[in-house]
């Protein structure tokens, strides 16, 4: 098994210097740069969008903890700490991405 494996790695590895120049000469086509300029124009969307729509369920969620009983006040803890942390994680995410994107594109 390790005698495949060791092989494995060696083909990869072979692939990936062959391949290395198509992939540098695909970074001027406009299908590439088309591609990553719209992905950066989604992320730096995302970036906007997330915290406002995120904003507006905590808001939401706070009002309806004022309106609700005692057992479910708990509940709408809850709802408001999921909003924040899936902001927290949206956030991030589209910002790795819109780096990541920044990189290739030079």
């Amino acid at each position: 098994m390790k005698k495949y494996i060791k092989k494995i790695i060696i083909m990869t590895i072979i692939i990936m210097i062959l391949l290395s120049n198509v992939i540098f000469a695909m970074s001027s086509l406009k299908l590439y740069t088309g591609t990553l300029q719209l992905l950066r124009d989604a992320t730096t969307l995302l970036m906007v969008i997330i915290p406002v729509l995120c904003g507006l369920c905590i808001l939401i969620f706070q009002a309806m903890k004022g309106m609700s009983d005692a057992q479910e006040q708990g509940i709408w803890s809850k709802r408001t700490k999921t909003a924040i942390i899936s902001t927290i994680v949206g956030f991030s995410a589209s910002g790795i991405v819109n780096m990541i994107a920044t990189y290739y594109g030079g």
